[in-house]
């Protein structure tokens, strides 16, 4: 399974390195870090560098959830790129 880590740094990638969390300070992040609820696209929205919402919703995001289970595998996140990447040449 994917990392949380893992799912900050693509996001990271794909905003062209951007701040993760914008201003939060560490208390901040840490409360949000710790609430399974929390909706972390309002603290990591989708980068103005993606053109498909596939990618920041199917991917971005599912790799951000709380529970790990939920979490794609590399196999199922390279399915998913090379989907993306043909309907781009298609």
């Amino acid at each position: 399974m994917i990392s949380f880590v893992q799912g900050i740094t693509l996001w990271e990638i794909f905003s062209l390195g951007e701040r993760p969390f914008g201003d939060l300070n560490s208390y901040g992040l840490e409360t949000v870090l710790r609430n399974p609820s929390e909706i972390l696209s309002r603290y990591l929205p989708k980068p103005r560098q993606i053109s498909s919402d596939e990618a920041y919703t199917h991917i971005i995001l599912r790799c951000l959830t709380h529970n790990v289970a939920m979490r794609p595998g590399f196999r199922d996140l390279r399915g998913r790129v090379s989907n993306i990447l043909a309907d781009r040449t298609a």
